[in-house]
């Protein structure tokens, strides 16, 4: 597992966090947060794509899932602007129900 805080350079503030976890020898998992007050203004997407650079580069993944729950809009929006294709549904511990999302990984693309 790879995880790295999303910080403020202004301020230094942690702003979120993004992680990838390798799930087998060719998929990780992608997961991401962001804090209120920076939500809005792309840096979980910026975040993810170096994230996802990472993988594709240093891990040798092949591809990313991402799970997201099925009424959070942002994380949604989130996937859909990392051009991942919905492939199905999983539960969720909680109850919920999580979107399934696929993002194949090649080499950097000038992120």
């Amino acid at each position: 597992m790879r995880c790295w805080a999303i910080c403020d350079l202004a301020t230094a503030a942690i702003a979120g966090g993004v992680e990838v976890e390798r799930i087998d020898e060719s998929d990780v998992n992608l997961s991401y947060w962001v804090a209120g007050a920076w939500r809005g203004r792309g840096i979980a997407t910026r975040a993810a794509e170096l994230a996802l650079d990472y993988a594709a580069t240093e891990m040798r993944a092949a591809r990313a899932v991402i799970k997201v729950l099925e009424r959070n809009a942002a994380s949604l929006a989130v996937a859909r602007h990392l051009n991942a294709q919905l492939v199905g549904t999983a539960p969720s511990n909680a109850g919920g129900t999580f979107l399934v999302f696929h993002r194949a990984l090649g080499p950097r693309r000038g992120v």
